[in-house]
């Protein structure tokens, strides 16, 4: 089966903004903003495996894998801006977005559709601005509360 080179490219840069930004660390579990890091990093950590196992499972045609990566991607998602109080309202947008991919997977993949057209329509979704966006708002604000999380030494 052909693999979309757009998703590709989109799905292996966040599986690596996570896996850079998202680093356990021994110190700093909570900042003075009542964040819990921790809770964030391990959020993050989950969303890049649930992203890599649904890619995974629809570029091989495992559809056990693909729906519960996909089940597993709305989960972390929605557990990021909990663990980020104060997140700016861009988040939302994120965690939306990420949502709606989940379900579209789910969906799809109960309706037959094949596992290259999941994959061409997961391209429009992650491409979104809203998407761009509020994974940006969420990058930084982790960066900015969380240093010793997302800046390991």
């Amino acid at each position: 089966m052909r693999f979309s080179r757009r998703l590709a490219a989109g799905a292996a840069s966040l599986v690596l903004a996570a896996g850079l930004t998202a680093c356990s660390s021994d110190s700093g579990d909570s900042s003075a903003s009542g964040v819990d890091c921790e809770a964030a990093n391990a959020a993050l950590i989950d969303y890049s495996a649930a992203l890599t196992q649904f890619v995974g499972g629809l570029t091989e045609g495992n559809e056990d894998d693909a729906r519960s990566g996909a089940t597993a991607f709305v989960a972390a998602a929605q557990a990021i801006p909990r663990a980020l109080p104060g997140v700016s309202n861009a988040a939302e947008s994120f965690v939306t977005v990420s949502e709606d991919a989940g379900r579209f997977i789910e969906d799809a993949l109960s309706d037959g559709i094949d596992s290259q057209e999941i994959l061409d329509e997961l391209n429009v979704i992650f491409g979104s601005e809203e998407f761009s966006t509020g994974g940006d708002a969420i990058d930084d604000f982790f960066r900015e509360q969380c240093p010793d999380q997302a800046n390991p030494s």
